[in-house]
């Protein structure tokens, strides 16, 4: 009965089956009712034909005939059991290869299924007639997870003509591969079914949520993350003395599974340190909560995250740093608009020097203003290995920063900014030309430079009027003073920045051109809110 059973697998259907196998992802092997091992044979010269695959391969055998179990040893192959219907194992395959007996293979094919619930291959030689002839209920149950698995299957009719032990019989090649199954926390699962956590979960960064409600949502999220790392600490300190490398009570002994929180032995402190970071510095990146800070103020506060690495990631923590972001916020904003101005009125203009010239001694310089379209230098925008066009984050933080300049200065805060989104698409799109943002359009060109058309001329004209008083290149009386009542000198800054009737129209809407904040402690609420 077993020599009716025992067919050798020839070469050549060796060659047909295995010759899309990618050797890289293989590792582990077992071949179940191994014979002589020529499945094993075969994966051993495969694997030695590519240079690249330099692991050393870990095989296994199962074999019920006792001579071949002998003659596989002789072989030099790892022979761990007899009868595969009855083998149970933890260990865990990359591949399962099998040439099981033709009377028996749906049982033998269904077991090596089971086997590989979690992820792995499966390469089989059957019967033909096990899946066209499926008349007993396990050959219908293999034809249903065949199915259900996406199977491959290739009939072949004279595989065996020519074998050391011949039959004619028609055979089934199964190549099934099974997706690594996802891991899922069985510590989280329970902390998102307690009472603390239940109906409490949300996505932090969704952006039409109030930034009461990200806080709320990020904080609840740490503490999960919280509970449930440290539960995973204790959980382990506790096994630990079970799970040692020796029995011997003298001896030297450590565990076999060891844990760490990056390069230290892991303990709850050094964790909630880990965490903290990582919380702190998420906070910081998060649009929403940043949407009144300019770029300098948003590195300053992410520079301090090692600093507040030891506080907890708490509410009160966040407040706190919310109503110290508010008072630092005008100045911080204030300071960006002096230092864009002044950027943008002489540093890009052709032809001009620095502005040295102040009120008292003013000397005509047409650097001082910053005209509807100004040209900027810009990294990182055009790679010139894909010839693609790719908006880093520098471009973004530079523009979100006039955004947020002429947002201050229009007296509104309109919600998170879409600029990085808009540049998202463009780039997506490999649009470079007619960008249009919130209160400008770009044209980015390859050779690294960005020009700007600011779309509303009267903010333009606040702007440089509120750059330029900053910088003490206007006179005190500016706006507060018609042009009839100045003097020659102030009359003399006044042609040379705009001219009489355009001055008219600043001294008619002083309250608009003369940007102050009529209640700077509301316009913070709203940056930070």
């Amino acid at each position: 009965m077993d020599t009716e059973q025992f067919y050798p697998t020839p070469k050549e259907l060796l060659e047909k089956i295995f010759k899309d196998t990618d050797w890289r992802t293989v590792s582990s092997i077992l071949e179940p009712s191994a014979g002589n091992g020529d499945i094993c044979d075969y994966i051993m010269d495969a694997a030695e034909k590519y240079p690249y695959y330099n692991r050393s391969l870990d095989i296994d055998c199962i074999e019920i005939n006792e001579n071949r179990r002998a003659a596989l040893k002789g072989k030099n192959y790892r022979v761990i059991y007899d009868d595969f219907l009855r083998f149970q194992t933890y260990k865990q395959y990359d591949l399962i290869a099998m040439n099981p007996p033709f009377a028996d293979g749906e049982r033998h094919l269904l077991k090596a299924l089971e086997m590989q619930k979690n992820g792995g291959c499966v390469m089989c030689i059957l019967n033909a007639e096990t899946l066209k002839n499926p008349y007993t209920k396990g050959r219908k149950l293999l034809v249903r997870r065949l199915e259900e698995l996406g199977a491959a299957v290739e009939y072949y009719q004279s595989a065996f003509t020519h074998a050391q032990i011949r039959t004619d019989v028609e055979v089934a090649v199964i190549k099934v591969s099974i997706p690594q199954a996802e891991d899922v926390s069985y510590i989280i699962g329970q902390l998102r079914k307690s009472k603390k956590y239940a109906e409490k979960e949300a996505d932090y960064a969704h952006t039409d949520v109030a930034v009461n409600d990200i806080v709320e949502a990020i904080v609840m999220q740490c503490e999960m993350e919280m509970d449930a790392g440290i539960r995973l600490i204790r959980e382990y300190w506790g096994m630990k003395p079970d799970i040692m490398d020796s029995f011997d009570p003298d001896g030297y002994k450590s565990p076999i599974i060891t844990m760490k929180v990056g390069q230290h032995d892991a303990s709850i402190n050094q964790y909630v340190t880990a965490v903290r970071r990582k919380y702190w510095s998420a906070l910081f990146r998060n649009p929403k909560f940043i949407r009144g800070m300019t770029s300098e103020m948003q590195s300053g506060y992410l520079a301090k995250v090692n600093e507040l690495e030891k506080y907890d990631f708490n509410r009160y923590n966040i407040r706190t740093i919310q109503v110290e972001m508010s008072r630092h916020m005008t100045g911080s904003i204030e300071k960006c608009i002096v230092d864009l101005f002044d950027e943008l009125s002489y540093r890009y203009s052709m032809g001009c020097e620095k502005n040295i010239h102040y009120f008292n001694g003013w000397k005509t310089n047409q650097a001082w203003m910053i005209n509807r379209k100004v040209i900027i230098p810009v990294y990182d925008v055009f790679c010139n290995i894909f010839h693609k066009f790719r908006y880093s984050y520098s471009v973004s933080q530079k523009l979100s920063d006039i955004e947020k300049v002429f947002d201050y200065l229009s007296g509104t805060v309109s919600g998170s900014s879409p600029l990085p989104y808009i540049l998202q698409q463009a780039e997506d799109r490999q649009e470079s030309k007619n960008i249009e943002f919130r209160y400008f359009t770009c044209n980015f060109y390859k050779k690294g430079t960005c020009h700007i058309i600011f779309k509303d001329e009267e903010l333009l004209k606040k702007f440089n009027i509120f750059g330029a008083r900053q910088m003490g290149w206007l006179p005190p009386a500016y706006g507060r003073k018609t042009y009839r009542k100045m003097n020659e000198e102030e009359r003399a800054v006044v042609d040379s920045f705009e001219g009489e009737a355009s001055y008219g129209e600043i001294c008619a809407r002083p309250e608009y051109y003369l940007y102050e904040p009529k209640d700077k402690q509301n316009m913070l609420e709203l940056l930070s809110a």
